[in-house]
């Protein structure tokens, strides 16, 4: 399933691509998710043309069907790749469900007139490998996704706005 998504940030986009890869964006971000029962963002390459980095969480385990099983946790991390070329933030995530959910995607950011306001594509894959059930819970998935946009575009807007 691929869910596809855009939106305007009334800034440059150096400074949109900025907040994008910041650990305090990054960290609320992960933080606002209800699953996430604590997390950490550490750089793994630095150079001119791009930047790759991992938010690591700590995320109450799922039930079968998606849902959120507070008796026990397990480690996830989602892998992060900034290019400066494509002006591109891709990122996959990797849980506990292991290869039979895979979840990644990429933010495209398109410059405006001179000073903004900067275009945000947002795309996203969910790939549930799982009989019988993998359908619901992709849909679980994009609905979850669904209910958090606002508040990750209102987030970014703010980073971007200077104010974080």
């Amino acid at each position: 399933m691929k869910l596809t998504r855009e939106f305007d940030v009334a800034a440059p986009r150096e400074r949109v691509a900025t907040a994008l890869c910041s650990e305090s964006f990054q960290l609320e971000v992960e933080r606002a998710r209800v699953e996430v029962v604590s997390t950490a963002y550490h750089v793994t390459e630095r150079s001119e043309s791009s930047l790759c980095f991992e938010i690591r969480s700590v995320e109450y385990k799922r039930t079968k069907l998606g849902g959120i099983d507070r008796s026990g946790t397990l480690d996830a991390v989602t892998r992060c790749r900034w290019s400066a070329k494509d002006h591109a933030l891709s990122w996959e995530y990797a849980g506990g469900a292991g290869e039979r959910v895979k979840l990644s995607g990429v933010y495209r950011l398109h410059a405006g007139e001179v000073e903004g306001p900067t275009n945000v594509t947002y795309e996203m894959n969910i790939d549930v490998r799982i009989p019988l059930i993998g359908g619901q819970i992709a849909k679980l998935i994009a609905r979850e996704f669904e209910n958090t946009w606002p508040r990750y575009q209102a987030i970014l807007r703010r980073h971007t706005a200077g104010r974080d």
